[in-house]
């Protein structure tokens, strides 16, 4: 299984709203979960953080936005 970092529409009391979550693929790449928490960003070192963000940054510039209701 596989993932990457995905920004999530999730249905609110007054619109959308959306977060960034680790989503996970199946074999046939398609996305079966994610994350239940939205993601947050630590490290052991101030370049873990930035490669993990340049990463993240990445992932969302070439995916679509997903709804919540289709994990």
């Amino acid at each position: 299984m596989s993932w990457t970092y995905r920004i999530v529409r999730h249905p609110g009391k007054f619109g959308s709203y959306y977060q960034l979550h680790e989503v996970f693929y199946n074999v046939k790449s398609r996305p079966v979960s994610a994350t239940e928490e939205a993601i947050t960003f630590g490290g052991d070192s101030q370049q873990e953080v930035i490669d993990a963000l340049h990463q993240a940054l990445g992932d969302v510039l070439r995916t679509k936005v997903i709804d919540w209701e289709d994990l």
